[in-house]
């Protein structure tokens, strides 16, 4: 897969970082700073402890007096506690606390995001890869946050305050930070670079195991995959592309761990050197016997410490930024520019030319010279369609599987954008819209919130049992529904189980309770057999008088119900007109008509 460009993170965006978690948890945010700001000074203080412990032991020995010890031994412990007592606060506040709250904020902002996609980005294989990059670096965006917190307030106050006691001991001491400090940093921009190739080389794979787990494992998939026998299938599959994955990631960590080694030698190297210093500047007289030592034995600590710069904090930063960069581009993308088509409403001021004020008053859509292709598409779905659906009028939408009738109610919605002509609407908006569609949600949730979509409080009980009787939800059926409106739906959790059809009921109620304007129903009576399909749609026509609506339907009989029929065949309408008029053109409707007819 051709290599992406590198996402810079700038400054400003980690600012904005800082300040969207600040904002969402104060109170923890700022705690978690001071906590570890005293962390990174109480380790300090402990390298002073040290100093005056060990000058005091020298002093009780050179005037045989125990109390300066005493006094030493008092300062070190006291020390050592403090700085335990904050290590284990500052690790409980950052991964009970810190981690999953700033998790949460992140997800909600990516969601949010995501939603102000147009529907047909998700048809490109880069839009899903791109959305998975971005939900990858989630956790990865938290650690960064974190890693800079624990540099800018833990660890530099630590190097900074020991850079400092350093040189007051012997200036050239400092040069033992830089031994410590090189081949680490050297390390991390090595691994910066390879793990970003690794994140743009594996994103398509991951996605494509997981597809093949759930073929085997989640209950879309279950019954077919395992009536067919293709577990064995799937699980080759599966094998495969998870051998593609390890066999990338060993090739990258391998290699990053020779160059490790490499630089831990480096480092050996320089932990040799510091002793030597140390030792010079003890005969020289330019350190104490006391300083001596408090340095040596700080000496593991200041590892530690430069290796969680930049091995840990920095190697994190590194390990995570190639997902990060994809989570903040992807954060400051508000949804996709159109190409040449456009959806605007009315109050846009757009309109067509030969289109008389008058005109465009007395319609709720108007479509212009329209053509939609999906990516990678052989063929556009819809060719150069326009049609102009009145306020109020009931349309049915019919013809072949494949001709383009999902495709034109989507676009009529707003869901799709087109790819050349214009859409206009009444009103450019979602509020005033509802729509069943043939491939419904069954949400495992109340029967009341499965309707009631959407709305949290202020429910209209009167309007949700209306909306639930025209679709056929038997509510009041005990064995169905023992709790009625407040019982819980779907095995999964512990509720009530439905059939195919009861689903497609609800998935219709919700339709109907929402509030709305203009309503498609997308051959969502799949499930439901002719008789009580026609008692729908008979119910729904008297509901929409004064609405505009949308019918779908591949039961040809079910549109003569329709104030108008468009009639769709590869991409293209075909015919237009009431049942009557189209059964005496004898056209593309009438043959459906007549073939349809023989099976009932």
């Amino acid at each position: 897969m051709k290599r992406q460009k590198e996402c810079f993170i700038g400054v400003s965006a980690v600012v904005h970082l800082f300040l969207k978690i600040a904002g969402a948890m104060p109170v923890v945010f700022l705690l978690f700073l001071v906590v570890n700001v005293l962390h990174g000074t109480a380790w300090a203080l402990e390298t002073l402890a040290r100093q005056v412990f060990f000058d005091g032991l020298q002093s009780a020995v050179e005037r045989n007096s125990l109390q300066a010890a005493y006094s030493g031994a008092l300062w070190v412990g006291a020390a050592a506690v403090y700085v335990q007592v904050l290590n284990g606060a500052g690790n409980f506040i950052g991964q009970h606390i810190f981690n999953p709250r700033a998790v949460n904020t992140l997800t909600r902002e990516f969601h949010t995001q995501t939603a102000q996609l147009p529907l047909y980005e998700f048809e490109k294989e880069t839009t899903l890869e791109t959305i998975e990059k971005a939900r990858q670096g989630i956790n990865g965006t938290v650690q960064l946050l974190r890693a800079v917190i624990s540099i800018a307030m833990f660890n530099l106050p630590y190097v900074a305050f020991m850079g400092v006691y350093l040189y007051r001991l012997d200036p050239i001491l400092v040069l033992s930070l830089l031994f410590i400090f090189s081949p680490m940093v050297c390390a991390q921009v090595i691994k910066r670079k390879a793990y970003r190739r690794l994140t743009d080389e594996t994103a398509a794979l991951e996605r494509e195991y997981r597809h093949y787990s759930d073929c085997m494992i989640d209950k879309r998939y279950w019954k077919e995959t395992r009536t067919l026998g293709a577990v064995g299938f799937f699980m080759e599959r599966f094998r495969a592309v998870l051998a593609k994955y390890d066999k990338k990631l060993w090739e990258t960590d391998s290699r990053l761990y020779r160059t490790e080694l490499l630089m831990r030698v480096l480092t050996l190297l320089g932990y040799l050197g510091v002793l030597f210093l140390l030792v010079r500047s003890l005969l020289s007289g330019n350190i104490s016997a006391g300083a001596f030592a408090a340095v040596f034995t700080s000496i593991d600590s200041i590892f530690r410490f430069m290796e969680n710069i930049v091995a840990r904090s920095a190697g994190n930063i590194s390990r995570h930024m190639a997902s990060v960069g994809n989570y903040f581009e992807f954060c400051r993308q508000n949804g996709f520019a159109a190409d040449d088509g456009q959806v605007r409403g009315a109050s846009d001021g757009c309109c067509i030319a030969e289109e008389s004020e008058s005109g465009r008053e007395s319609c709720a859509v108007i479509v212009e010279d329209v053509s939609f292709a999906y990516p990678n598409a052989d063929r556009p779905s819809l060719d150069r369609i326009s049609v102009r659906i009145r306020k109020g009028e009931t349309v049915a939408v019919v013809g072949e599987n494949g001709a383009g009738k999902t495709t034109f109610v989507k676009l009529v919605l707003g869901l799709y954008e087109p790819s050349s002509g214009w859409i206009l609407r009444e009103r450019d908006s979602f509020v005033s819209q509802s729509a069943v569609f043939q491939n419904f949600q069954k949400y495992r949730m109340r029967l009341d919130d499965n309707i009631c979509l959407k709305e949290l409080e202020c429910r209209d009980a009167e309007e949700m049992e209306r909306a639930a009787s025209l679709a056929g939800v038997e509510y009041g059926n005990s064995d169905l529904y023992p709790e009625k409106f407040g019982t819980l739906l779907g095995r999964e959790f512990g509720g009530a189980e439905l059939s195919g059809g009861q689903w497609q009921r609800i998935a219709i109620a919700r339709g109907l309770y929402k509030e709305h304007d203009m309503i498609v129903l997308d051959e969502p009576t799949a499930s439901i057999d002719p008789l009580e399909e026609t008692r729908l749609y008979r119910m729904f026509a008297r509901m929409a008088e004064g609405k505009t609506a949308f019918i779908v339907t591949h039961r040809i009989g079910s549109a003569q119900l329709a104030d108008r029929i468009l009639v769709f065949d590869k991409g293209k309408i075909v015919e237009q007109g009431t049942h009557e008029e189209l059964i005496k053109s004898g056209g593309k409707y009438a043959f459906l008509y007549r073939e349809q007819g023989k099976w009932y």
